[in-house]
């Protein structure tokens, strides 16, 4: 009879615990030095031994626990161990279990050798004579009898005539090695299949040797995962030692990248228990290599995560540059940033105290981490203000700008500090800008409507480097940043003949793939449309115009907060017959940018019979604004918008902004709403005159 006995349940004590229950009686074991328990057998009664070894084999079960980690539930699996019905009693008694009163036996008598056994008699070879070596020195003499040794069998004959207290640590690693080292791939599935004594060697290896002995055999078993059954028994032994909380972090963290090598994934996730119990030990120095671990784990991913956002609070102050910089590898490797909000703000904390101290290379691997994992805060902007502050014109890393402006880009952040430091580094490095860079460079001020203070050498500068690199920069690239100068309402006529010819046309179609040519060929129709609205040295529009056209593509949010707020807008307009949603003027390219949410008009009034000269000032577009359409901030409209807004006022529409943000904390009061919108509508913008 057994019992299941779920050790991470603290269901029972483990084996190490033995000591705390046992008092004395349990210290007697602590010469031992094994470490898996063999019922206390003696070396005379070896084929008992040999049963119980095999047995343990069986003794590791598994199953699935639900563990709860904040608001959040997991399933997880552990380790099921299964002891013994006399080592169950002797938990709920004072008497110690079977085992452990054997091997506290063998200990007491450790010192009294039988005179049998005082000597070991070992044959090098099969054909060598005996060797009478003193057990006091014999390790050194064994090893150097095993290195004669010139087949598997020899050395396992010699391993398995010796007594069991003789077989320490290096004699068994040297002699699994060379057995691995020298033998087959054939040999060696035999020896696992048939041979006793291989199997004896074995059990003694895992019995005897320190964890970090068996990772290293691990490690080299990782090219000859035919040899299953033993990968197999020395995964368990780790596995059961991290179940009794035998392993260190670093143990941990080796273990977990060994077992995925050998391809034991179920066990790898079976460690995240270890690290639950040693989190104390979790610190500034190990901390990154638990991290490392992370993308080698799936189930039990998230638990870790967890241990790792409490740990890394206490110990970020701590941190030295190369070990974030391997954290944020290791976050991004692992796709987890949506996981560890924790971590990335103990991060940026971090970096915004440590800054000064930060080389670019590792700056650089840090914005590029943060911009991949789509994460930024108000302590990230503050580090990297500070830096341009400082260091702008001394740095020498130009993929280090490149990085910082395509996080500003991404997220949106319209800070003046940056973007004149980023503005003040290219004027002074742009004999030595790569031209595929420039994009980079050059869009994130047009998308946030933002003007350097060096303006005039600036955008010289950007207009002398592009005329010198224009066959050097990809033909989307080339739109881009026109586009980007355009939201600025810089108008580049001198590239306007290179751009729109057949042979830029034809070097466009084909270099771009089939899923990006719609979306370029909409910004080549954007920036005709405001050259030709804008630019009165444009001679345009030089596109054909689009006749009807696939459905324009409009934001849920869009829809939803129109259709719930209909009765104040008809209430606004004065009925249903003065006002339309989701149009898209005639004048103007049929795409999403230009779609009018809200248009109100004279009642009956359609946008077919439009006249921008007759009409002007008469209707009035209302477009509203989501979250995405503003800076970080939530206060200045990003370029696109602003362009969007001096197109249809270029057309002859008034322009009113709502912000949805607005609408939507309005929409349960329904006064404050029309009140609102009320006002925006009072302070409508004006149509442009033309030829301004």
């Amino acid at each position: 009879m057994s019992y299941f006995i779920l050790n991470q349940l603290r269901c029972c004590r483990s084996r190490v615990n033995l000591n705390k229950r046992y008092g004395s009686a349990a210290a007697a074991v602590k010469p031992v030095r094994y470490y898996s328990d063999d019922n206390g057998t003696k070396d005379g009664n070896d084929e008992h031994a040999i049963n119980g070894l095999k047995t343990r084999r069986h003794a590791l079960g598994q199953a699935v626990i639900l563990v709860q980690q904040g608001v959040e539930i997991q399933e997880l699996p552990i380790i099921v161990r299964r002891y013994g019905q006399n080592e169950i009693v002797a938990f709920g008694s004072n008497k110690l279990p079977l085992g452990v009163a054997g091997l506290t036996h063998q200990a007491n008598n450790e010192n009294t050798v039988p005179t049998d056994q005082s000597t070991a008699h070992i044959s090098s070879t099969p054909n060598s004579t005996n060797v009478v070596i003193n057990p006091v020195t014999d390790c050194d003499t064994i090893i150097k009898l095993l290195e004669k040794c010139e087949t598997g069998e020899s050395i396992l004959q010699m391993i398995a005539s010796l007594p069991k207290h003789e077989l320490e640590q290096d004699t068994l690693v040297f002699a699994l090695e060379k057995i691995l080292r020298i033998e087959p791939m054939q040999m060696l599935k035999s020896f696992e299949a048939t041979n006793e004594q291989y199997q004896q060697l074995l059990n003694s290896f895992c019995r005897v040797c320190d964890t970090t002995i068996l990772l290293n055999v691990l490690k080299q078993l990782q090219s000859m995962l035919f040899m299953n059954q033993s990968i197999e028994q020395i995964c368990d032994e780790i596995l059961m030692r991290n179940a009794d909380g035998c392993l260190s972090v670093m143990e941990i963290c080796e273990a977990v990248h060994r077992f995925v090598e050998c391809q034991r994934f179920t066990g790898a996730e079976k460690f995240w228990a270890g690290l639950s119990d040693a989190d104390k030990d979790i610190n500034e120095n190990n901390i990154k290599f638990v991290f490392e671990i992370l993308p080698k784990l799936k189930v039990s991913r998230r638990m870790v995560v967890g241990i790792l956002d409490k740990r890394i609070v206490e110990v970020f102050p701590l941190l030295r540059p190369n070990a974030v910089n391997d954290i944020m590898e290791a976050i991004k490797e692992g796709r987890i940033g949506c996981h560890t909000n924790d971590t990335l703000k103990a991060i940026t904390r971090w970096l915004n105290v440590n800054i000064h101290a930060v080389n670019e290379t590792h700056l650089e691997q840090i914005v590029h981490c943060l911009t991949a994992l789509n994460y930024t805060d108000s302590d990230f902007e503050s580090a990297i203000e500070r830096y341009m502050k400082a260091k702008a014109m001394k740095i020498k890393s130009q993929t280090l700008v490149i990085e910082i402006l395509k996080h500003v880009n991404t997220f949106r952040l319209l800070n003046s500090y940056i973007l004149n430091g980023c503005s003040e580094f290219y004027i002074k490095e742009a004999a030595n800008i790569d031209p595929g860079y420039l994009r980079d460079i050059v869009y994130p001020f047009g998308r946030l409507h933002f003007q350097p203070m060096n303006t005039s050498k600036f955008w010289e500068t950007i207009e002398t480097y592009l005329n010198i690199n224009f066959n050097k920069i990809s033909t989307a690239h080339i739109v881009d940043i026109l586009l980007a100068t355009v939201y600025l309402k810089l108008f580049p006529v001198n590239f306007i003949d290179r751009v729109f010819n057949r042979q830029f046309m034809h070097l466009l179609h084909s270099s771009t793939s089939m899923n990006e040519l719609p979306m370029v060929r909409e910004k080549l129709k954007l920036l005709d449309t405001a050259l030709t609205l804008e630019c009165s040295e444009y001679n345009g529009p030089l596109l054909p115009r689009q006749v009807g056209g696939n459905q324009v593509t409009i934001d849920n949010r869009i829809k939803r907060i129109i259709n719930d707020n209909s009765d104040i807008i008809q209430l606004i307009a004065g009925d249903k017959t003065s006002y339309t949603t989701l149009q898209v003027p005639q004048q103007l390219p049929y795409c999403n940018l230009y779609t009018i949410d809200v248009l109100f008009h004279p009642p009956g009034f359609s946008l077919i019979n439009y006249n921008k000269i007759k009409d002007r000032n008469v209707l009035v577009a209302a477009l509203i604004h989501l979250p995405e359409y503003y800076d970080t901030s939530g206060t200045y409209l990003i370029g696109e918008q602003q362009m969007r807004i001096r197109h249809l006022r270029h057309i002859g529409l008034k322009v009113v902004s709502l912000q949805y943000t607005a609408l939507s904390k309005l929409s349960m009061h329904r006064k404050e709403l029309y009140e609102y919108i009320a006002e925006q509508m009072s302070q409508a913008l004006p149509a442009i005159e033309p030829n301004k």
